[in-house]
């Protein structure tokens, strides 16, 4: 039950950052918009799902979705800007304030996800605490 929900607070959001990525890439092509992000979020959510289903240790699952999910997030400005959407000069020229605003956020809450998702060394002050707690209400009782 613990990897469905990882899957679903980890996996499901990139496969939402990942979705867009379908529009820019194939905007041009004769399917629409639509079809073409569907399709791209439902082939990541099913990889997400195959992830979580073969990483069994819950905190690596967790580091490598939200990894995924960052690299995702900050690599949708650089896709927009290479499929041909307006730079920053060109929307704020344009009075197109979102286009800025939209890609800074993208970038910080891609960076935010990426140090989430660093190894962190486990505590040696918790774990040394832990055993000795539970000995002193062992002995105590």
């Amino acid at each position: 039950m613990s990897r469905v929900v990882h899957y679903v607070g980890y996996g499901l959001p990139l496969a939402l950052a990942c979705a867009p990525y379908a529009f820019f890439a194939l905007r041009s092509s004769e399917t629409s918009a639509i079809t073409l992000q569907d399709i791209a979020f439902l082939a990541v959510a099913a990889g997400a799902a195959i992830i979580a289903y073969v990483i069994q240790d819950l905190d690596r699952l967790r580091r490598v979705l939200l990894a995924c999910t960052g690299a995702a997030l900050i690599g949708l400005p650089v896709m927009r800007m290479a499929t041909g959407g307006p730079g920053w000069s060109a929307a704020w020229d344009a009075g197109i304030d979102a286009v800025p605003i939209v890609d800074i956020a993208l970038l910080a809450f891609g960076f935010i996800c990426l140090w989430a998702a660093r190894a962190r060394p486990a505590s040696a002050s918790v774990s040394a605490k832990a055993p000795s707690a539970i000995s002193a209400e062992v002995h105590s009782t």
